[in-house]
């Protein structure tokens, strides 16, 4: 009997002993890392919860998190020309052509070539081009080895657009495109940073082997399955003399079929690969690197958001003649549009005054100066809480979380600033999360885009107009428990196909 119990309290013990050994392990490796990137979190901004780990299980497990966001969709048919690897020796008669054929353009450049040939840099800005982060060096073996290494090389060049040009971008292109070079983790660090990665869904196949013909590039560019958007992938870099012969042939194509030019921009729904087996050895992702990856990306987004301008700068001579050959929808469309204009364009006229806004909120009406609201990109940005209140709900601000909390009737939503995402629940669904939401701190105030504030509390935009001297939107407004308080709309009176004539789509 005694060597029973001596058996029984040694296993007891034991298992203890060693339980307290592995909680103290997994303490120590969790501070061991913290301090490398995510100081933030120490503070609680950057506070992780139960949604957070279960996150992690789908990226353990290689599940990709989409991105719950809305994308701007064009009017006409519009294709995307892009160019990888320049700024080159054959950068200047790309982007002769295009000048010459009033065509904007994206072009995703390399941060050590950016460093040799600055001045072209600044040209692809100052003609109204986009630009994206195509790493610095475009070697394989290194990008794609950790992503720490990827992270290193994307900041570099990130750091050399900034002195260059004078601000940062968005847009990001992988080397060799994302498929078996990305994992879901690649992805999700990447979104909750604060950049959008963009594949393809037209290959020029200007880059499957050394000189590949003129005539040929131009086939592979023009022959697939036309849709709405198609991403047109080409190079500018060395060896790449005959895309600059195929580039008339390709615009003239596209032309022709009645497609619009535009210049990619973090609105545009990205073509992005699925995710498959990666063909590089990177070890099972730990919930260590989660943390510290996850909390260095969503600080990374709180400075790209103060670095980046809140509103486009007025275009120069160049860009406005650009833009009459472009559609409704993809003008603006210049992630680096506050470079400087070039010294023989004319100065722009003055920018007239925003009018003020109206939103018919059922009986209610809340009026905005035009300081007050934003509207950028077809995407109608308001102050939340003046929305809210308005229609009789009430917001709480919760500033050592950054979060504000919405209720209105039945419904609750949790607008979470430092995550960048809302998580909702409402009567008779079930609980959702939105990530990568579009809200952001101005002056003091959450603002984010109209229909998604008075949607997610059971309200919904019936119909706008936006005159030269007024705006106005009407919504209709429930008495949040699923009962509609708003009459249909103040302009229901008004012609419906004038008014859709004008403007296609709602704002976001």
């Amino acid at each position: 009997m005694r060597g029973r119990r001596d058996r029984t309290g040694c296993a007891f013990g034991c298992t203890f002993v060693r339980g307290i050994k592995g909680l103290l392990a997994c303490v120590l490796l969790l501070s061991a890392v913290w301090p490398a990137g995510a100081a933030a979190a120490e503070e609680g901004s950057f506070a992780f919860s139960g949604s957070d780990e279960a996150v992690f299980g789908q990226l353990a497990a290689g599940h990709r998190q989409p991105a719950q966001r809305e994308y701007r969709k064009p009017e006409r048919p519009t294709v995307y020309l892009t160019f990888d690897d320049g700024p080159s020796a054959n950068t200047p008669k790309v982007l002769d052509i295009l000048k010459q054929e009033k065509v904007p353009a994206t072009f995703f450049v390399l941060g050590e070539q950016v460093e040799a040939r600055p001045e072209l840099a600044r040209r692809i800005v100052r003609e109204g081009h986009a630009i994206g982060n195509h790493s610095y060096d475009h070697v394989y073996g290194q990008l794609y080895g950790s992503f720490q290494q990827y992270w290193k090389q994307i900041q570099r060049t990130e750091s050399i657009l900034i002195d260059t040009v004078g601000e940062p971008t968005r847009l990001l292109r992988a080397p060799g495109g994302t498929s078996t070079n990305f994992d879901a983790s690649y992805f999700y660090y990447l979104e909750q940073a604060g950049y959008t990665v963009f594949d393809w869904n037209v290959d020029s196949g200007d880059s499957r082997r050394a000189g590949v013909p003129a005539k040929e590039i131009v086939y592979n560019a023009t022959k697939e399955a036309l849709r709405d958007e198609m991403i047109v992938l080409m190079h500018d870099g060395a060896g790449h003399a005959e895309t600059v012969k195929a580039l008339p042939d390709i615009i003239r194509f596209y032309r022709e079929k009645g497609y619009a030019f535009a210049a990619l921009t973090p609105d545009v729904k990205p073509i992005q690969f699925a995710v498959g087996k990666p063909k590089w050895q990177r070890g099972a992702l730990a919930f260590a690197d989660f943390v510290r990856w996850t909390a260095v990306a969503r600080e990374h987004a709180a400075v790209l958001d103060d670095r980046l301008p809140r509103a486009p700068a007025a275009g120069n001579g160049e860009a406005e003649r650009r833009e009459e050959s472009v559609s409704p929808e993809s003008k603006g469309r210049v992630e680096l549009a506050s470079a400087p204009a070039q010294t023989e364009a004319p100065q722009p006229q003055p920018t007239p005054p925003e009018p003020p806004l109206a939103i018919h909120l059922g009986e209610r009406t809340l009026s905005l100066s035009a300081s007050a609201y934003m509207l950028r990109d077809g995407r109608l940005r308001v102050p939340l809480r003046d929305v809210v209140e308005s229609m009789g709900g009430a917001v709480e601000w919760k500033p050592e979380t950054r979060q504000a909390e919405v209720r209105y009737g039945m419904y609750r939503a949790v607008y979470d600033l430092v995550h960048r995402r809302i998580e909702v629940s409402a009567p008779g669904k079930p609980e959702r999360t939105i990530a990568f939401a579009d809200i952001r701190l101005d002056d003091n105030k959450l603002v984010v885009p109209l229909r998604l504030a008075v949607e997610l509390i059971g309200g919904k935009v019936l119909d706008y107009d936006f005159g030269s001297d007024s705006r106005m939107v009407a919504v209709a407004v429930s008495d949040g428990f699923g009962l509609p308080l708003a009459p249909q709309s103040p302009f229901r009176d008004w012609s419906s196909a004038t008014l859709l004539a004008t403007v296609r789509s709602l704002p976001k």
